[in-house]
């Protein structure tokens, strides 16, 4: 007979088993993801609605940039968040962390992409929008600037892209931008051809992971 302390064992390999079984068609199905990524098959644009993923880059610079302070739906009614949107945009080196879980375990989906060199801000992001519960940084805002403008009058310059700002809030508006170091907490992001960006790569790890 089996002695009775043995039992958790027990369920906790045939809880690992399930899970693993879950798991297994989203690691197949982020390998083809990446094999049709490096035979250029998709050049797709990153959308994310989740409120807690992390952001990582050394740096972006770009023109038409703004910031309006908007609301976004949340459970049981809206919390502000910081909008920023960049007309034509380019990022040096890119780190985005989703956390999930999967039947109570955490999982970090890591995706990364850019090169080794400091200097080459090689991902375009033109038409960049994303809304930020939390963000660090160095901000540099040049050309024609307009602070405390209307949140509604932001504008930035790109086909479709539209911040909606009410008429009552915060609003920044400038020719030109460039951060520095940012790190950030991201609600809602979209990235036009992130896919198909220099050095773009996806991983699924166990646990709870943070952008090195």
């Amino acid at each position: 007979m089996m002695p009775a302390g043995n039992e958790p064992d027990l369920e906790s390999g045939t809880r690992w088993g399930v899970f693993g079984a879950v798991l297994a068609p989203v690691l197949v199905a982020v390998g083809v993801l990446g094999v049709l990524l490096a035979n250029g098959a998709l050049a797709l644009s990153f959308v994310a609605q989740s409120g807690s993923m992390d952001l990582a880059t050394s740096g972006l610079t770009g023109t038409g940039f703004g910031v309006v302070v908007a609301d976004v739906p949340t459970t049981g009614g809206h919390t502000p968040t910081a909008r920023i949107g960049v007309g034509a945009g380019r990022i040096d080196g890119l780190c985005l962390a989703e956390h999930t879980d999967v039947l109570g375990q955490p999982l970090t989906l890591l995706l990364t992409g850019g090169d080794a060199d400091p200097a080459s801000y090689e991902i375009a992001v033109d038409g960049l929008l994303l809304d930020l519960s939390s963000v660090s940084g160095v901000l540099n805002a040049g050309g024609q600037v307009q602070l405390n403008k209307s949140a509604a009058d932001v504008v930035v310059n790109a086909p479709g892209l539209a911040l909606d700002g009410a008429a009552n809030r915060f609003g920044l508006q400038a020719s030109t931008v460039q951060l520095r170091n940012v790190r950030a907490t991201v609600r809602d992001i979209v990235i036009p051809h992130l896919l198909d960006v220099p050095g773009f790569h996806i991983q699924v790890l166990a646990g709870s992971h943070g952008c090195p």
